[in-house]
């Protein structure tokens, strides 16, 4: 349950009765990041009062994602909203975060995902470049030495279900992956489809000729099974870890 000591306008309250309903644990990082916000972002609209009131368009986005009508969050003295009839602001509106200068990133969809694959979270592309989440100027694919076949990573977001790699990853973490790259000929970490959940998992295939895949909780120690390869549902490989508060 969450919990938060000191007064609070109704807005705040009816934030965190939210959060409280939510069938799996929630976070506040989590759904900051959900927004394209700065991590501390809805801490510190509840801690410190900043911003005084939540942005329509935030508002908005954190209505789907809490399953709630977004007058829960409109302050009680607040007009309601401008838009016209039938429409909302779209995902990653906020002026802070202008699209020619961010990298627009949506959860995969999937089971999983019911009430977030809908949504888009942005990050900077100074920040994606650096991280090499997006192709640089020699073509070199993210996360690898090798250069891409012409085309950019489709990054996407998924949601760990398990606690299977903890604590390097944890249930409930947010990847960036890249679904565009599904080859476990180069070892790494790679998002695999579980049915009504998505692991993280160390996947390496050792030897090209043979449909067999290493599937490993950890890159070099841990427990590791055999797999055949059309067993395994590879939906990405893993890139950006964002972690739970």
């Amino acid at each position: 349950m969450t919990t938060w000591i000191g007064e609070m306008d109704s807005p705040r309250q009816r934030l965190l009765a939210a959060i409280d309903q939510q069938s799996s644990p929630t976070t506040l990082k989590q759904l900051s990041l959900a927004l394209g916000l700065n991590q501390a972002y809805l801490q510190q609209y509840l801690r410190r009062g900043t911003p005084l009131h939540l942005p329509e368009a935030v508002r908005y986005q954190l209505a789907e994602l809490l399953g709630i009508a977004e007058a829960e969050l409109r302050p009680d003295n607040l007009p309601a909203p401008t838009v016209a009839a039938g429409t909302k602001p779209q995902p990653g509106s906020m002026s802070a975060m202008p699209s020619q200068d961010t990298l627009a990133i949506g959860f995969l969809d999937h089971p999983a995902h019911q009430h977030l694959h809908s949504q888009t979270w942005h990050i900077g592309k100074t920040i994606a470049n650096r991280q090499r989440l997006m192709p640089d100027a020699t073509g070199a694919k993210p996360g690898t030495d090798k250069v891409a076949q012409g085309k950019p990573p489709k990054l996407k977001l998924v949601v760990v279900g398990d606690d299977a790699m903890a604590p390097t990853i944890n249930r409930g973490d947010i990847i960036i992956i890249d679904a565009s790259d599904t080859n476990p000929h180069l070892a790494g970490v790679f998002a695999i489809d579980a049915g009504d959940h998505i692991r993280l998992r160390y996947v390496e295939q050792p030897d090209g000729d043979r449909p067999e895949l290493i599937v490993r909780h950890e890159d070099s120690s841990g427990f590791a099974i055999k797999q055949p390869r059309q067993s395994v549902r590879i939906l990405g490989r893993g890139l950006w870890r964002l972690g739970r508060l």
